[in-house]
């Protein structure tokens, strides 16, 4: 029930060619604690910056814990007054995370809006 009014071998690959570009999707399923992960946001940022993440689960406690403790070394040393302070708050940040995913599904229940947010995006 296809209607092409010109069936040559050129109007038929245009209209394949444009069939396939509307119906045509990708899944790249790339996990976050693999070091092959950074190097390929480095090598190719538009897979990164123009694809929606969905991340599927909520991120492991622990991994949250390494984030938070990776970022966390970049800042200065003397915004913390002792370690015991910067160890409070890398296990306050996976119990953030976790508040806001749970306020975010209820938003999307009851507002219909989708909030997202990346664990790098949150720190």
């Amino acid at each position: 029930s296809l209607k092409i009014q010109d069936p040559t071998s050129g109007t038929c690959w245009q209209f394949f060619h444009n069939e396939v570009a509307r119906h045509l999707h990708l899944v790249f399923s790339f996990s976050p604690l693999d070091p092959k992960y950074r190097i390929r946001a480095q090598r190719f940022p538009a897979i990164f910056s123009c694809t929606i993440m969905d991340f599927f689960h909520p991120w492991p406690k622990a991994a949250m814990v390494q984030v938070t403790r990776k970022y966390l070394s970049d800042i200065d040393e003397n915004l913390f007054p002792n370690e015991e302070v910067k160890e409070a708050m890398v296990q306050f940040m996976p119990f953030c995370m976790q508040s806001y995913g749970e306020v975010a599904d209820t938003c999307a229940k009851n507002e219909r809006r989708i909030c997202y947010s990346t664990p790098k995006s949150f720190l």
